[in-house]
């Protein structure tokens, strides 16, 4: 088992994912845009940036990776990010 998995806890593991994910401005415009609709998908987003759509899949996965890992997920376990992007 890797040493930073004793270390730290599960808590600051998920923080650090979220970080991890919101360290770039187009994951923060996504999941502004994200936060305003009800339906999305990356063929509407890749309208909205200007970004080819295999590096618009990628950032998807990063966040993907951050905010949805089932039990363990960050909005499953309180970190959930709603106010920040709807104010």
């Amino acid at each position: 088992m890797d040493k930073s998995q004793n270390t730290f806890s599960e808590d600051q593991l998920k923080l650090a994912r979220i970080s991890k994910a919101l360290s770039h401005p187009v994951r923060i415009y996504i999941m502004q845009l994200l936060s305003k609709q009800t339906c999305c998908y990356s063929g509407d987003l890749s309208e909205e940036l200007p970004i080819a759509k295999s590096t618009l899949s990628q950032h998807l996965k990063e966040l993907k990776t951050a905010f949805f890992m089932g039990d363990s997920s960050p909005l499953a376990n309180g970190f959930g990010m709603t106010t920040m992007f709807t104010q």
